[in-house]
């Protein structure tokens, strides 16, 4: 397994509350920022009890999608 490194060869390791694209491996870089108040609806989610675990990004459209650790409360969904 590869490991995802920045321009200068180091590696990046994984952070608290850094998503990144299923399978890549390889270099990248930073320093491109968006001003968001996304996360004032991640800290409603948490203070109605749900957990932002995961964010699925559609690039052809608006719209994100929180994962939510499971609670007791919630159904077993099939897929």
């Amino acid at each position: 397994m590869t490991k995802t490194t920045d321009k200068a060869g180091n590696e990046i390791k994984p952070m608290k509350n850094m998503f990144w694209l299923d399978g890549y491996e390889g270099e990248c870089s930073s320093g491109y920022f968006i001003r968001s108040d996304l996360f004032k609806m991640i800290a409603e989610f948490k203070e109605k009890g749900h957990e932002v675990v995961g964010i699925k990004v559609q690039p052809d459209s608006w719209n994100l999608e929180f994962f939510c650790k499971k609670s007791k409360e919630d159904k077993e969904v099939k897929r």
